[in-house]
């Protein structure tokens, strides 16, 4: 017996919080493009960067809350996500000299577990240009996952794609 799912759906807020940040953008680019740089073109554009800013840190902390992470504090390497990362690990370093490291980690969000101590999750990353080729051949390499989730893309939705690096379910403790 077949059975039929519905397709997964977008969370409300996701779309909600996605089209306003596209809407300050847009104002933003307008401010910058019609403005004559005086003090107060520069200070709207200040007021909403801001704004973006802090819609963007919302829809990172919700995306990853979903999946049970935090936002780190600090940024860590692709390889990290590995379950069979070893002392001597220079994955990354072949990584780095076979791809260009903006193509694919492109304003990244990384995410950690929430218990001590508090390893790598994932990263969260947002693509120009859509999703290469070579980030399922990175993933592959290191043994990780590289995931296009349903959700939209916080950096500059309907610009970028949002392509999610993380550990192998089976992997993880």
């Amino acid at each position: 017996m077949m059975h039929i799912f519905p397709p997964p759906q977008i969370d409300p807020f996701e779309e909600k919080r996605a089209a306003e940040i596209v809407a300050l953008i847009k104002c933003a680019a307008k401010i910058v493009q019609h403005g004559v740089g005086d003090e107060h073109s520069r200070y709207l554009n200040r007021v909403l960067y801001g704004d973006i800013y802090r819609m963007r840190c919302e829809f990172a902390r919700r995306f990853g809350a979903k999946r049970g992470w935090i936002l780190a504090k600090t940024p860590f390497a692709l390889s990290k996500l590995s379950a069979q990362q070893g002392v001597n690990d220079h994955r990354d370093e072949w990584w780095n000299r076979t791809y260009a490291y903006h193509s694919l980690l492109d304003h990244p969000f990384f995410y950690r577990h929430p218990e001590k101590p508090f390893r790598p999750a994932g990263i969260a990353v947002h693509l120009y240009g859509g999703i290469p080729a070579a980030a399922a051949e990175i993933a592959g390499h290191l043994n990780i996952d590289a995931v296009q989730p349903m959700s939209p893309s916080w950096w500059y939705p309907t610009q970028t794609s949002l392509l999610l690096f993380r550990a192998r379910p089976e992997e993880c403790p």
